[in-house]
Order: structure tokens, then sequence, then C-alpha cells
């Protein structure tokens, strides 16, 4: 393989940053939403209440 192909990707993205971050926020924090909960239960049952 003497002459071996270099892939080049470009991605295009429209949005503004800002847009791009807010998407990106609300994309993780779905995500880990479940895992949050349940942190959170855990440190009000520890802690017997919520401040």
């Amino acid at each position: 393989m003497k002459n071996k192909q270099l892939l080049l990707y470009r991605f295009h993205n429209p949005n503004t940053p800002k847009d791009t971050e807010a998407y990106l926020i609300k994309w993780i924090i779905e995500i880990n939403k479940n895992k949050l909960e349940k942190m959170l239960l855990e440190v009000i049952q520890k802690n017997g209440e919520c401040r």
C-alpha cells in the first residue's frame, strides 16, 4: 500500500456558538438525568432534608 489515501472529514454547523452550547448542555443534562436524580435522592436521604 504505497498510495495510502488520507480521509478528510469536515462538518458544517450553521448554528451560532451560543445555540450549539445550549443544545449540547440540554442534551448532556437529558442523558444524565437519571444519574443526577439518583445522586440528589441519596444526598437528601443522607442529610435528612433538602436545604
